[in-house]
């Protein structure tokens, strides 16, 4: 990401409709396929500004990292702000400067690993993924949300250096072939896609706003402007807050068929116990 949109991203991280809705989504799916272990090791990959990282706390003892020492000094302050009360007495979640492509972990050590919105990020994306699954343990869990449909590129993917948008599949494909077995998958985002689909495709037909093609880092970002000033604090983000964590109310008991985002659960493969899951 560009410097300058750190400190944006902490704002957005507490208080935009998207990150308020999106950690609704994924605690709540969490609360119910991943039930608290406090022996449970977790390590939260690229935590951004650490809003998410000290909600997974509750879930075991978990550890974050993030290559940007920018990030982790937003993080270290959000995570002593957001820890919830049934984690204070714990200690507070270590951090890490590291890239996700070469993790300081030693191999199969840990019981769950979250990539929530980093494989979009990086070029060898396989590379990340079998670097997740060195440091699982057999039976061990792995986490992951990305963006879907490459037609819905825009000038967020762009100032957030977003490499690709996911196609149907490609995401499970890599998982599979990285030694991992998916046991859940739902798109989610789903109810403000046709508004997110017209905003896209009416600025590419209204003279082009959104730059770049996905994929390509040679267009100029200083200037291009970020989804997340769209909405600021107020009535609006509130609104939207609400209506995108609705969601999470719908997968405690269905999943959605699609949206602009994809969840997935996969667990590395453990031959000598038939897969069984750690968490």
């Amino acid at each position: 990401m560009q410097p300058n949109f750190y400190e944006e991203y902490a704002v957005v991280d507490r208080t935009h409709w998207w990150s308020i809705g999106r950690r609704k989504i994924i605690l709540t799916l969490f609360n119910r396929l991943i039930p608290p272990d406090p022996d449970r090791q977790i390590l939260d990959v690229g935590i951004g500004c650490g809003v998410m990282l000290a909600h997974l706390s509750p879930l075991g003892r978990a550890v974050g990292c993030d290559r940007s020492a920018e990030a982790l000094r937003y993080a270290r302050v959000a995570v002593q702000e957001y820890l919830p009360q049934s984690a204070k007495s714990a200690a507070l979640p270590d951090l890490i400067q590291a890239g996700a492509e070469h993790l300081p972990i030693a191999d199969r050590s840990l019981d769950l690993v979250t990539l929530f919105d980093i494989l979009e990020h990086v070029p060898d994306d396989r590379g990340v993924l079998r670097e997740a699954v060195r440091a699982l343990r057999p039976g061990g869990v792995l986490c992951a949300t990305v963006p879907v449909h490459p037609w819905l590129w825009g000038n967020h993917d762009l100032i957030s250096h977003h490499l690709r948008r996911y196609r149907i599949g490609e995401l499970e494909g890599k998982m599979t072939d990285g030694g991992l077995e998916i046991f859940y998958r739902t798109y989610f985002n789903t109810i403000l896609f046709p508004v997110a689909a017209f905003i896209r495709l009416a600025r590419r037909m209204l003279g082009g706003r959104d730059l770049g093609t996905m994929g390509d880092l040679s267009t100029d970002r200083s200037e291009v402007p970020s989804d997340f000033s769209m909405t600021k604090p107020g009535l609006l983000n509130d609104l939207l807050a609400w209506v995108f964590s609705q969601e999470a109310k719908w997968l405690r008991v269905s999943r959605f068929p699609f949206g602009v985002s994809l969840f997935c659960l996969a667990r590395k493969s453990d031959p000598a116990s038939g897969h069984q899951n750690t968490v």
